[in-house]
């Protein structure tokens, strides 16, 4: 855990899925890359990376904006990035809010996910 983010792995040929629990707010958000620096080496280790929010109890504007910022880090190094986030969660509203699909696809379920990228 990195003051109040808990980061569980599970790593598969050229895929990570990061499940992020806690609350990612203004206090916890420049936490994040620290968190995530396995992922971001030059070059990376993945070609995909699942960020699986579904766990998060609580998601704030600070969170979106260093979730936000991860992803360019990953697009810079020609990593996809996609979120997991189930529909009718206080996260998910907070996505939806802040636009997110408009830069990086959300999907239900981290199958959902898996799928659409491997498939």
């Amino acid at each position: 855990m990195v003051d109040g983010i808990a980061f569980s792995w599970e790593l598969r040929p050229r895929t990570a899925v990061v499940a992020l629990s806690g609350e990612l707010d203004v206090m916890t958000a420049p936490e994040l890359p620290s968190g995530l620096q396995p992922l971001l080496q030059d070059p990376p280790p993945v070609q995909l990376v699942v960020l699986d929010l579904s766990r998060l109890a609580f998601l704030g504007w600070a969170g979106v904006r260093a979730l936000a910022a991860v992803v360019r880090d990953l697009r810079d190094r020609d990593v996809t990035a996609c979120f997991v986030s189930p529909r009718g969660t206080a996260v998910s509203r907070t996505l939806d809010l802040a636009g997110t699909a408009e830069f990086i696809d959300v999907f239900r379920s981290r199958q959902d996910a898996l799928v659409h990228h491997v498939a």
